[in-house]
């Protein structure tokens, strides 16, 4: 079936065409902002549908990208006052597997596991360490490095 191209019929129609035609000619030459005005004007009298469409693709965008970036401030924001509102001391990272052995021995008036290795590590919990002076035990628990005191949570006694 051959296309047949189909031509304005009336005298405004065809000015608009002309119109749309010569905008577009200067435009590919050069873009002065009134020609670019003078182009939206022309496609937004020449197709309504598409300009609409298109202008609601642009609005429907940058809504889009507006909510994505408020989103991602927000969770932002909110992780943030969350461990804000735990305090700077309350964060506990622990190590499961966190073991050693040593001999408890009482060093400048504190308990304290004496390794193999000649470290000594101050314990926490001073009262259940007394109970093992002098003994060879494995202590599991966690060690706080910026004070060398070492968080007891179990102790085992070796033979």
């Amino acid at each position: 079936m051959p296309v047949t191209e189909t031509r304005p019929d009336t005298k405004k129609e065809k000015q608009r065409a002309s119109s749309f035609e010569r905008t577009l000619a200067s435009a590919r030459s050069t873009l002065v902002f009134s020609e670019v005005l003078r182009l939206a004007f022309d496609s937004f009298r020449a197709s309504k549908v598409r300009f609409l469409l298109t202008m609601l693709g642009m609005i429907i965008g940058s809504a889009s990208i507006v909510l994505v970036v408020t989103l991602g401030n927000t969770g932002k924001q909110y992780a943030l006052d969350l461990l804000a509102s735990i305090g700077p001391n309350m964060i506990e990272m622990q190590y499961n597997g966190g073991s050693v052995s040593g001999m408890i021995v009482r060093m400048g008036g504190k308990y304290v596991l004496e390794t193999a290795d000649n470290l000594a590590y101050q314990l926490d919990d001073q009262e259940k360490a007394s109970q093992y002076e002098g003994k060879h035990v494995k202590i599991t628990g966690t060690l706080d490095r910026t004070t060398g005191i070492l968080h007891v949570r179990t102790v085992e006694l070796m033979s």
